[in-house]
């Protein structure tokens, strides 16, 4: 038999290594494309929190977080994926800032919307660890936390309206700046970590690297026989994977668990809504919306995946729910915030039209956090609502929580439909 060829068995590498979610990289491309986004969007944004003693150490962290990231890029073309015990202390860093971000919030302050803005910036960072199989890719993650800041950079505008120049046009920057981080840090993972860190499986070990200095040891060179047989076990364990796949289908359990979340956590947060008059609607809304959703459940066990013009009709009631949560929102009522964070809540209903549903939910408990502080701060102000509202506020995180949790569990990469079952259009409950 003819010998394997060394052009051959990097015809095959490449293919195992694209059957197991590898990307080829150009690692200097890799750590050239960081660099010019820290010098061109990263730089500026730190140049102007410098500029305002208050608000300083939000550069000086944003400057610490997104250099040890920066380092991070440099090495994950050069080494293998590192174990979680070896990654977190590497992080450490970058955990700094997350946990001294938050710490820095003062809802007293003049600073607050600047302070609250950069820790949501800050928390970004987290995508360093975020992959499908870890609830979430980075990408979706990232751009979850500018609308999580959003509410809090509007603040900052508003400030900046009633300042004189040359202050007002650095305020407008910072808004203007840390969305342009953002942004340009989703563009960067789409293009190199698309579903993770793009780590280099035939690279050096981690825990011996360090920043331009590489790692103390080389891997070992293996022989043309070892490295066809290193593929062949990996393109075995991709078609046993895509086999187990092909062959999955949504069980029963799904709709029991559905059944038990909606009894154990749905109905209580229902009853809560239901103790007054101003807040019995949310409770309507929300026992049509996840009772509806509860029927989708049950038809996805039995159907297959439906066109995107069938599926939002049968998705009506929840569409209804969604549009009509909003219309309900009055900012002059003593109930807006009980409006607004049940209006979060409602669109995490949209789960259902998502290929990544369990970041998007979690990221509503961000975006309805604010209001949920303003429900508990009311119930202070009032002695006979104040257990319920806090009950409220409470049974309200945990609707989205259990959601988030059994997303992840049942359908980590969208709605799991039946590939044998019938039209959903004859599906009746």
């Amino acid at each position: 038999m003819a010998e394997i060829s060394e052009a051959q068995i990097q015809r095959l590498e490449k293919i195992a290594g694209q059957f197991a979610g590898v990307v080829e990289v150009d690692a200097a491309e890799v750590t050239a494309k960081w660099d010019e986004y820290y010098t061109t969007h990263v730089q500026p944004f730190i140049d102007t929190c410098n500029k305002y003693p208050k608000i300083a150490y939000c550069g000086e962290m944003a400057e610490k977080a997104f250099k040890r990231c920066g380092e991070c890029m440099q090495a994950v073309p050069e080494c293998k994926k590192p174990s979680q015990e070896d990654f977190m202390p590497w992080l450490q860093p970058i955990v700094d800032v997350i946990t001294s971000s938050g710490e820095k919030c003062d809802n007293r302050s003049d600073e607050f919307p600047f302070q609250k803005s950069f820790a949501e910036l800050a928390q970004v960072m987290q995508w360093l660890l975020l992959t499908p199989e870890a609830g979430g890719l980075p990408k979706t993650f990232v751009a979850g936390q500018l609308d999580a800041a959003d509410f809090y950079l509007n603040k900052v505008l508003k400030i900046a309206k009633d300042q004189e120049e040359p202050i007002k046009t650095d305020y407008r920057n910072f808004v203007k700046q840390l969305k342009v981080v953002v942004k340009e840090l989703c563009n960067y993972i789409q293009e190199f970590h698309k579903t993770g860190v793009c780590w280099n499986p035939r690279g050096v070990d981690f825990k011996g690297w360090a920043p331009g200095g590489g790692a103390a040891a080389a891997p070992a060179q293996l022989t043309l026989a070892e490295r066809l047989e290193a593929v062949i076990g990996d393109l075995q364990k991709a078609a046993d994977k895509a086999g187990s796949e092909e062959e999955k289908e949504p069980s029963a359990q799904s709709v029991v668990e559905w059944e038990e979340y909606y009894t154990t956590v749905v109905q209580p947060f229902v009853d809560s809504a239901n103790m007054y008059p101003e807040t019995k609607y949310i409770a309507e809304m929300t026992e049509k919306a996840w009772k509806h959703c509860g029927v989708t459940m049950q038809a996805a066990t039995v159907t297959k995946k439906p066109s995107q013009e069938d599926f939002l009709a049968f998705l009506k009631p929840i569409v209804d729910v969604i549009t009509g949560s909003n219309d309900k929102c009055d900012n002059r009522s003593d109930w807006f915030g009980h409006q607004k964070s049940f209006a979060e809540l409602a669109a995490c209903m949209q789960w259902l039209m998502m290929d990544l549903p369990t970041p998007f939910v979690k990221g509503q408990l961000d975006a309805a956090d604010f209001y949920l502080n303003k429900v508990l701060k009311a119930a202070m102000a009032d002695e006979a609502k104040k257990p319920n509202f806090r009950a409220f506020v409470k049974q309200l995180k945990l609707v989205v929580s259990g959601l988030a949790d059994y997303c992840f569990k049942f359908h980590k990469t969208g709605v799991t439909w039946n590939g044998k079952g019938a039209a959903l259009a004859d599906f009746k409950a």
